[in-house]
């Protein structure tokens, strides 16, 4: 038989508010004594809150949901484990959920966790999203409060939390020009209709700017996932280019896979480099330059837009900066 407040505070003689707030370490005037005695009874009768009772009083279920398109992609891995660790030190239980990348998962993931009354979403929406207006059109008429997180509608009025793709992507095209590279191919994002993804215009901005030509034929368009930049890198170790710009650490490491069963060496045969840099478990030696996307300061700056929102009830865009840090895959030509 589960154990109720009422229950401790017939016990002790005392009401039942006043249980409520000792176990809930609120200011109470009562003797220290009292207290602890309340605190070893509910202890020793293993006494659970009753949460769904809870949530209804308070209108706070301190559930948070997260939904990300691909969990085998170590990124969003790495950014789910370090949200739900800031969740559980803020009290909160995260739940993380899985879309496969497919707009429709997007829709049906938000109502699912709507209908938990959870108390915010964190949303990395689909690839396919950025090519409908339906997932932004649901957006507009959702009231539980919702941060973009990493990929974001640059015109939605909701929180925004993201690194400077754009940026990043052109610095690390910059540095393969730097180091005498002018033929360079890109490993780019998926086709996106309503907008050009940024890694891509930053790679066409740093080719604009050191006035080096756009060969269409040295775009090449992945999904993000291993398979993807395996089969694009068979077609790039064909030409004649110097150096890959790989839009994420899950194409990179197809393309390294392929260019090893070629005999291919890195950066001797060609130079790469990469983007995200969650590589250094994966790569068995291979040291590769790689622009840093922090998923702990991304799911710490998120957590924080999250709990500002829920005080001033003001959406916020926060745009985080990139670096990138030289290894020993860029050969000097």
């Amino acid at each position: 038989m589960s154990i109720k407040l009422k229950d401790i505070a017939k016990i002790h003689g005392v009401s039942i508010a006043t249980v409520s707030l000792v176990l809930n370490d609120k200011p109470i005037r009562i003797s220290e004594e009292k207290r602890l005695q309340i605190l070893e009874t509910a202890k020793e009768m293993n006494y659970r809150a009753n949460l769904a009772a809870r949530t209804l009083v308070t209108k706070k279920s301190h559930i948070l949901g997260l939904i990300v398109p691909d969990i085998e992609n170590v990124f969003f891995s790495k950014l789910a484990k370090n949200l739900e660790e800031i969740c559980l030190n803020n009290h909160y239980i995260l739940l993380i959920l899985i879309s496969n990348d497919h707009l429709n998962s997007d829709l049906m993931l938000l109502d699912l966790l709507i209908s938990r009354q959870v108390d915010g979403i964190f949303l990395c929406p689909s690839n396919e999203a950025f090519n409908s207006d339906l997932l932004t059109e649901k957006l507009k008429g959702i009231t539980t409060p919702v941060i973009l997180v990493d990929r974001v509608f640059r015109d939605s009025p909701l929180n925004k939390v993201y690194f400077d793709h754009q940026a990043g992507a052109y610095e690390a095209v910059t540095h393969l020009i730097a180091k005498g590279h002018q033929k360079i191919a890109i490993i780019a994002p998926p086709v996106e209709t309503k907008l050009k993804n940024p890694r891509l215009a930053g790679y066409l901005h740093a080719l604009e700017d050191h006035h080096l030509p756009v060969d269409e034929n040295l775009i090449y368009h992945g999904d993000y996932k291993f398979k993807s930049g395996y089969q694009i890198a068979q077609k790039i170790l064909q030409t004649d280019v110097t150096a890959v710009f790989s839009c994420n650490d899950m194409m990179t490491l197809g393309f390294l896979k392929a260019a090893q069963e070629k005999g291919k060496q890195i950066p001797r045969d060609i130079s790469l480099v990469s983007y995200d840099n969650i590589l250094d478990d994966f790569t068995f030696g291979v040291e590769v330059t790689s622009v840093v996307q922090d998923t702990a300061l991304l799911a710490q700056e998120s957590f924080k837009v999250y709990q500002k929102y829920i005080k001033t009830k003001k959406s916020k865009e926060m745009i985080l900066k990139t670096e990138m840090i030289n290894r020993g895959s860029v050969l000097n030509i």
